[in-house]
């Protein structure tokens, strides 16, 4: 489940998160930078992602950010499928890649600093950010 503080900026993006299989082509919206965590070219473009890449960058991002109860009651987390129906709202001109994406994912989700700070990039990205 998506936190509800947060909404999509923690799927997505994640994570969005946000979207993982194999690395792609600088000519293909990639920008360098080496393979991340979820095993993606971190500087690829969110928006240049194939569908088997936002699956697997959504497959991490749900595996790093599981469901939690925070110490103010609230549930935060993500599934790889929340995480999947945001790429269908990221705008064409959003600029997040993979390694933004996997720095929100790794933000304490309880913190909403945290997440904020981490998840800046995004926030452009996101249905209610842009």
């Amino acid at each position: 489940m998506i936190s509800r503080r947060f909404g999509a900026i923690a799927c997505l993006i994640g994570s969005v998160g946000l979207v993982l299989l194999g690395c792609g082509d600088d000519d293909d919206g990639g920008g360098g930078g080496g393979n991340g965590e979820s095993g993606l070219e971190t500087g690829k473009k969110l928006t240049a992602l194939s569908d088997a890449e936002k699956q697997q960058l959504c497959t991490w991002s749900a595996m790093v950010q599981p469901e939690k109860q925070c110490m103010d009651g609230s549930t935060v987390g993500v599934t790889a499928g929340e995480c999947m129906s945001q790429f269908s709202s990221i705008p064409a001109e959003c600029a997040a890649t993979v390694g933004d994406q996997e720095t929100c994912a790794k933000a304490d989700a309880c913190d909403l600093a945290a997440v904020f700070s981490a998840c800046a990039p995004l926030i452009p990205c996101s249905s209610f950010g842009g």
